[in-house]
């Protein structure tokens, strides 16, 4: 059950990943791989298909690619780029194979760690998606990208510090990159620095109005603002009207709870996890005073948050009257 929303427990982000910034390109792809130094390409097959890459033809390249993988699993040029290729193409769960074996082929290239941290993540995997992240770091990937991975995979563990350390690493590089933007917020909100939490997600908002979840995002922001100015509830509320589960005589009881569907993206994605909000059955038989504590991207959050407004319930009661209580809801997005 949950405490009041004045003192939640740490934030914990899964993957907003809002915008595919991730991806840096097909000519900054090359780049890396270049300066990387991925073998020398033999296979006449190989080189093709490398070389629609290149040219962004993306459905022949998937095609040749994974014809080449099928053939040869060893062939690490091949596996890497229909890693990049996959991704390109928003399928990044598919990629996570490709990137697998090339981190086993090519255990010094950075790229290929930076890359598989992502879709551990997605996976829910934030012990697998550090330890990736990490090595690229080692390695010399000086990335926005893996400062980001990085970051996410702590704020996963309760180390919110260290989060917004990352996410502040990875906007010095990038300073508009919205995945460490929303990272930003979480962290900073956990750690209690609400201007900061809020301040940051406008600032993503601006750069990214469009946003699938931006509806929830601003709601977020008025929220976080208002936990910044006020006092919490029982300080300043005369008499309390809000109470937790422990507090009442008779618990609010469900009456229904609409299930919120997977986003296509997300489902392409191979996005997984849980959002968790925490809100106010209110006295009058309404949802009030949402907000998002866990965060999954590709417009999850918002169908969440649209599925918990619709709960229908009977209200809490002490001495038989009505009073309102908070509650948390969770939301577990899975594929099968």
């Amino acid at each position: 059950m949950s405490t009041p929303l004045v003192t939640p427990r740490p934030f914990l982000i899964a993957l907003t990943l809002i915008c595919l910034c991730w991806l840096t390109g097909v000519a900054a792809d090359v780049a890396r791989a270049q300066q990387q130094q991925l073998p020398p390409v033999f296979n006449e097959d190989t080189a093709q298909a490398i070389e629609l890459y290149r040219r962004g033809e993306m459905t022949a390249a998937l095609n040749a690619l994974s014809k080449v993988v099928e053939e040869r699993e060893d062939d690490v040029n091949a596996q890497y780029y229909l890693g990049l290729a996959l991704y390109s193409v928003g399928e990044l769960d598919a990629a996570r194979p490709s990137f697998e074996a090339v981190v086993k082929l090519l255990p010094e290239f950075a790229d290929a760690h930076a890359k598989l941290a992502l879709p551990l993540i997605l996976n829910n995997d934030a012990a697998g998606a550090l330890r990736e992240g990490r090595r690229a770091l080692e390695l010399g990937d000086r990335s926005a990208e893996v400062h980001y991975a990085v970051g996410e995979a702590h704020l996963r563990q309760d180390e919110a510090a260290k989060a917004l350390e990352e996410a502040e690493a990875a906007l010095r590089i990038r300073p508009d990159m919205p995945e460490a933007l929303i990272l930003k917020s979480f962290a900073s909100y956990d750690l209690k620095r609400h201007h900061e939490a809020a301040e940051s997600l406008e600032r993503f908002l601006k750069l990214n109005p469009n946003d699938e979840d931006a509806e929830t995002w601003r709601e977020q922001v008025e929220t976080w603002r208002r936990f910044g100015r006020t006092e919490p509830e029982d300080k300043h509320d005369a008499p309390r009207t809000t109470f937790s589960p422990k507090e009442v005589e008779k618990k609010a009881h469900l009456l229904s709870r609409p299930e919120p569907q997977y986003s296509a993206g997300a489902r392409k994605a191979g996005a997984q996890g849980t959002v968790v909000l925490r809100a106010v059955l209110s006295s009058d038989g309404t949802v009030k005073n949402m907000y998002v504590k866990r965060a999954l991207g590709y417009g999850l959050t918002t169908r969440a948050v649209r599925a918990a407004r619709m709960i229908k319930f009977e209200p809490a009661t002490i001495g038989g009257r009505p009073v309102s209580q908070y509650i948390q809801i969770e939301y577990n997005f899975n594929l099968y």
